[in-house]
């Protein structure tokens, strides 16, 4: 619940029993000005013959009202700054050749040179995407290799209408040429493939005049 829900709820109790008392005709005069504190403390600062300026303008701030829009205000800041995304570009790129691509997927790719890269970061994940472009097109041996590696190493390769997919979730350092795979945690003594943290992953497109990496963090 938390404590916006523990403050509303104490204050709606406190205004229910301020008007049954006020119904009763206990605390006639005291909990009607309670009553009016409490629900619409605004005509304080217009009208503060009463109390004097300072602590008129002193009980508004504190009201429960004011309160509960304080307490609004902060949840939507906080919300805002949960959801914000930085953009940019990275500073470095972890993966910058052919021999990088199969160190990461375990397949032999041909020579391809980095062409562009981005970098964003919000609340729940991180991540940096490298564009890639071969030196040479594409050869159907290669994708051949492809659909090979989609039947022997399903859990992380695959294949649709838009082109060949890898994901994973490694384990580090990951060198799949020396048969890291996807790392596990212990769960009730059990090892089990962990799904939560960094992961890689790369897609060529079907026209293989392009190849995407991404190496991030999502929790």
């Amino acid at each position: 619940m938390g404590l916006f829900g523990c403050f509303l709820i104490i204050w709606i109790g406190i205004i229910v029993l301020t008007i049954r008392r006020v119904v009763q005709g206990k605390w006639n005069e005291k909990a009607k000005f309670f009553l009016y504190w409490s629900l619409f403390p605004f005509p304080l600062i217009l009208h503060p013959k009463r109390f004097g300026p300072i602590k008129s303008w002193l009980l508004f701030i504190i009201s429960p009202c004011m309160m509960l829009i304080y307490c609004i205000a902060l949840c939507i800041l906080i919300m805002y700054s949960m959801f914000q995304t930085e953009k940019g570009i990275p500073q470095s790129i972890p993966y910058r050749t052919n021999v990088d691509l199969k160190r990461i997927t375990g397949v032999e790719f041909p020579e391809v040179t980095p062409v562009d890269s981005s970098w964003h970061d919000d609340f729940s994940s991180c991540e940096t995407a490298i564009k890639f472009v071969p030196n040479k097109p594409l050869e159907k041996d290669f994708f051949l290799e492809l659909r090979t590696v989609c039947k022997k190493d399903s859990c992380c390769w695959s294949k649709d209408s838009f082109g060949y997919h890898y994901f994973i979730y490694p384990d580090r350092p990951i060198d799949r040429t020396k048969g890291t795979h996807i790392r596990q945690v212990e769960l009730d003594g059990e090892m089990v493939n962990d799904w939560d943290g960094d992961y890689i992953q790369v897609f060529i497109p079907l026209k293989g005049d392009t190849i995407y990496v991404s190496d991030g963090w999502c929790r």
